[in-house]
């Protein structure tokens, strides 16, 4: 499972690393692009699913800035 920046948006990095886990039947051949929701980029057949997992990091920093920001004072 591929997750977080590097892991959502560099499908260069995500092929890299699986062109080197041939012991676990993988070679390379993963879907390219960003998704925006999870998905499977493993090809069919492959022996072990690679899934893409975002992670929604961008939006919790902001709703937590957002609650500390319209806090009451005191």
């Amino acid at each position: 499972m591929f997750t977080g920046e590097i892991g959502e948006d560099q499908p260069e990095v995500r092929e890299a690393v699986c062109a080197g886990l041939g012991v676990l039947g993988l070679g390379g051949g993963l879907a390219e692009g960003n998704p925006t929701d999870a998905a499977v980029v493993s090809p069919d057949g492959a022996a072990v699913t690679v899934l893409v997992v975002p992670t929604g990091e961008t939006q919790q920093v902001a709703a937590e800035t957002r609650a500390v920001l319209t806090r009451p004072k005191g």
